[in-house]
């Protein structure tokens, strides 16, 4: 945008990994305009938690995030997952 601004999401996941916020991906266009990535979520281990964080950019500089709802996994494959 003119302006500097922007935003961007990711994809944040929790499991025996820890907490990995995986790589920003920025829509710096402006209005009416959409991005479309691929991320693939693969630690070697399982994943107990899961969400996306939208960020507003200035610059390269991350101004502030909102969290959307976690998500679980559908059912329990890891024979020790985290009871949340």
């Amino acid at each position: 945008m003119a302006d500097g601004h922007g935003v961007a999401v990711r994809l944040v996941t929790t499991g025996d990994a820890g907490t990995v916020r995986y790589q920003l991906r920025r829509v710096s266009t402006g209005v009416g305009t959409y991005g479309e990535w691929y991320t693939y979520a693969n630690l070697g281990g399982w994943i107990s938690r899961a969400w996306i964080e939208l960020c507003q950019m200035e610059g390269t500089t991350v101004l502030q995030c909102v969290s959307s709802s976690v998500t679980y996994p559908a059912y329990d494959d890891s024979g020790n997952a985290d009871p949340f």
